[in-house]
């Protein structure tokens, strides 16, 4: 049966990675009806008018620059679910590039209580990944096509998983509309995914991902925070608390963490482990930092 899906991509800027993404998107279904949602949060490059001329079939949503990756894929959310138009949402990163035929495979996986995931190959590395995430012990969540135990499902076409990211997944319009909205106070930007994943679990899903590439990154350079070892006091607390839009954020990395976890029991165990660590980098700063103080004066000179 032909199904109409709502394709929401939250950009700002990297308006050359939006034209790849959208003429992919063009090739990736022949059996359904794909309608892309483009939320353009404050571009300066150009991205409103061009898609506006380029691209008449795109939806486009105007943000003023402040709503991030969580606020952006929330509201184009919000605007496929008006009217019962769809019958599924697909949340895709404009750095994705879907395979001919990508969703019509997803969707024949798919049902009113499943959620699908695309397994999708990295241009820039050479590396194989998922959207998929398994919860392990008190390591949180971690990348299911990262562990051991991956290599064993390989004849599996769909795999089952705890979570999965918003990279390319598809999601049944049924199950978004039994949760309410995502507090994205803590979580502007990042683990706006984990989150989306909880409450839709909670609402009755179950997560499948693909274990074919059924779509090409670009990773691009990663984003990596300044070492402990390396920081000021003052730093260390800007990072851990400064900006929620931050991956350190502490406050939204616990709340995240006790919020989404399978469990409470596991949830409390994973809080409780990460704390530790944070109090065990927040100690060696202190350290540090009051070490150098201390020898300070017996710094060599390096004048002439």
């Amino acid at each position: 049966m032909k199904k109409n899906i709502a394709v929401v991509i939250a950009v700002h800027n990297r308006l050359e990675f939006t034209k790849r993404c959208l003429d992919a998107l063009r090739l990736s279904s022949v059996l359904h009806t794909i309608r892309p949602i483009v939320v353009d949060d404050g571009s300066t490059d150009g991205t409103g008018n061009y898609l506006i001329e380029h691209y008449p079939e795109v939806i486009i949503i105007v943000g003023n620059g402040s709503l991030w990756f969580g606020g952006a894929t929330q509201l184009g959310i919000d605007h496929s679910l008006k009217n019962d138009q769809f019958d599924y949402v697909m949340t895709l990163n404009n750095d994705m590039f879907l395979r001919p035929g990508a969703i019509d495979i997803m969707v024949s996986a798919a049902n009113s209580l499943t959620v699908v995931g695309a397994g999708y190959d990295e241009e820039d590395t050479g590396q194989f990944s998922t959207a998929g995430f398994m919860w392990k012990g008190t390591k949180g969540l971690i990348g299911v096509s990262w562990l051991p135990d991956w290599n064993q499902t390989k004849d599996q076409k769909f795999v089952s998983v705890d979570a999965v990211s918003t990279t390319a997944t598809l999601y049944p319009c049924a199950l978004l509309k039994k949760i309410s909205r995502i507090n994205l106070k803590l979580h502007p930007h990042n683990r706006y995914d984990v989150l989306l994943s909880a409450a839709i679990r909670k609402a009755g899903a179950s997560f499948l991902i693909t274990h074919d590439a059924m779509a090409d990154h670009v990773h691009g350079p990663l984003t990596r925070n300044k070492s402990c070892r390396t920081m000021t006091i003052k730093e260390f607390y800007q990072d851990s608390f400064g900006d929620p839009v931050k991956v350190s954020y502490l406050p939204g990395l616990l709340h995240s963490t006790l919020v989404s976890a399978p469990s409470l029991v596991q949830g409390a165990l994973i809080l409780i482990y990460r704390s530790l660590f944070w109090l065990a980098q927040a100690l060696y700063v202190v350290s540090n930092a009051t070490l150098k103080f201390i020898l300070r004066p017996f710094k060599p000179s390096t004048k002439l």
